[in-house]
């Protein structure tokens, strides 16, 4: 169970002014209980045995309700909330930094015989007033108008079934939030939404948005060991997390568009990105840009992998004076003609000092081709300083610079072809981790602990003699060569396994 002790106390205060007992009210946060099987609006939800059956905020809701920031919502486990009580349209109010709102559970109170996930269930149905399962909007009357929720927490949600069927899919997705700040979505599950005839073809939809018409505005939105998936959707479309301050183990696959202008990317699994049925529109896997002016981002210990014709590893630097770290990730292009990376200033003046640090990544291009590419957009200045270090190629060439920055350095990257590199151990079946102490990444790079110290694992740097290059430290004595099987012995094969198993792990901050 989550613990979050604040509870409404209604509580008066004796206080006496000229020999006069005046009584005052103080009112806090308390928590409420909603079950939409067995609740009643009418009750006062502030217990599991007097639930209500909707959240205040949902359509149909026929109780009472003040709000207070801090207040809790705990949805019953394995309860679905249907299309008519959609969307929970939250508009101008929140918590404050001290006292977050949640909305989420209490997993010792569920309906079957093991917790699960509440659903918010769309239905495939069109719902009341808006295309979006949960909103956070502007306040729409006095004293909230213009006002943004903010500080707001939505814990381990199910949110399925969607549509979207409209000529103005901006912004439309299955969670949205409209010039929000100090938003965190977590350990949720977003699937299965639906396009219709009437959406524009691939904008910014179905899965996560965090949507400001200036991107500078919002700030410290978050999503986290939360999966999106497209996997059950009519189309391939859509974007699964929209312009989020940082997405934190996560996992995410079967949709084109996967991250659509993210500041920080951590420890996170992406794979399996189709090509959108609109295929003109954001052939970005991820698309990462340096954000906010004088704004620092990062992106590390994430697996990409698993394309169609997208493009992987998309940094399009915005702004004119923000840095991007980017370090510790396998970027595998999965046998598509792009690039594993391609660097491009979009929005970068003709004079800026936007920095790029590219250091000890492994790249995939699976036909042996150009790990990155450097270019540049018409009327765009290049990057201020570009800096690639301790990179593992597995192609035929670093990167291919279509524009010179001021400051370029490129150093201690290693080169191999996919014959070179598999022969050294170095394939997919290990995501491209040393297996040998005599490989060549082990010991050949440069020492960048003034960044950070441990490898994709969380190992520390170095291990050997010296750093390593790529995103894995070998260590000493640990061989994983598996030794030849015994002669005149049987050999089995899994049929059906995956070709690996990849496990999220919260890496450690610089």
């Amino acid at each position: 169970m989550v613990q979050y002790p604040n509870i409404r106390r209604i509580i008066s205060l004796g206080i006496i002014f000229g020999g006069v007992l005046f009584f005052a009210k103080a009112t806090f946060a308390a928590t409420y209980y909603i079950d939409y099987l067995s609740g009643n609006d009418s009750n006062s939800g502030l217990s599991k045995s007097v639930p209500w059956q909707r959240h205040p905020y949902m359509q149909g809701f026929g109780g009472s309700y003040i709000h207070q920031a801090g207040d809790q919502f705990l949805f019953k486990g394995e309860v679905a909330w249907p299309s008519a009580t959609l969307p929970l349209r939250i508009c101008g109010v929140g918590g404050t930094g001290g006292n977050y709102d949640y909305y989420g559970v209490d997993k010792g109170w569920y309906l079957g015989s093991t917790w699960t996930r509440p659903v918010l269930d769309g239905e495939n149905k069109t719902l009341a007033g808006i295309q979006r399962i949960i909103s956070l909007e502007y306040g729409s009357f006095p004293p909230l108008w213009g006002t943004n929720p903010s500080y707001i927490i939505f814990d381990a949600f199910e949110i399925k079934g969607l549509v979207i069927d409209t000529n103005d899919s901006f912004g439309l997705g299955s969670i949205t939030a409209i010039n929000s700040d100090y938003i965190t979505i977590r350990n949720c599950y977003v699937h299965g939404w639906y396009i219709g005839p009437n959406a524009v073809p691939d904008n910014q939809f179905g899965g996560i948005v965090f949507h400001a018409w200036d991107p500078y505005t919002i700030n410290n939105n978050a999503v986290e060991d939360t999966e999106v998936s497209g996997a059950d959707c009519n189309k391939h479309g859509g974007v699964v997390i929209y312009r989020a301050n940082t997405i934190r183990n996560w996992s995410v696959h079967d949709v084109p568009n996967l991250v659509l202008a993210g500041c920080n990317l951590i420890g996170s699994h992406v794979y399996n990105s189709p090509d959108a049925y609109d295929p003109a529109s954001h052939e970005n896997s991820i698309y990462l840009w340096g954000s906010r002016p004088g704004q620092t981002c990062y992106a590390y210990n994430n697996v990409i992998d698993g394309y169609s014709s997208v493009e992987p590893f998309y940094l399009g630097m915005w702004g004119d004076s923000s840095t991007l770290y980017v370090y510790n990730n396998i970027l595998n292009n999965a046998g598509n003609f792009k690039t594993p990376v391609e660097i491009d200033q979009e929005g970068a003046p003709t004079t800026n000092s936007i920095r790029l640090y590219f250091y000890n990544n492994v790249m995939i291009s699976n036909n042996d081709g150009t790990c990155m590419r450097m270019g540049q957009r018409t009327g765009n200045g290049p990057l201020n300083t570009v800096v690639l270090q301790n990179n593992h190629c597995i192609g035929t060439s670093n990167v291919s610079w279509e524009v010179n920055p001021p400051n370029k350095v490129e150093s201690n990257n290693l080169v191999q072809t996919s014959a070179v590199a598999s022969g050294e151990g170095y394939t997919s079946g290990n995501l491209w981790k040393p297996t040998k102490a005599s490989g060549s990444t082990v010991d050949a790079g440069l020492n960048l602990s003034n960044v950070f110290n441990t490898d994709k694992d969380g190992v520390s740097r170095p291990q050997g003699s010296g750093w390593d290059i790529g995103a894995y430290e070998y260590v000493p004595g640990g061989d994983t060569t598996p030794p030849a099987p015994p002669s005149g012995l049987a050999v089995y094969s899994l049929v059906g396994t995956s070709q690996y198993k990849w496990q999220p792990r919260k890496p450690a901050d610089k």
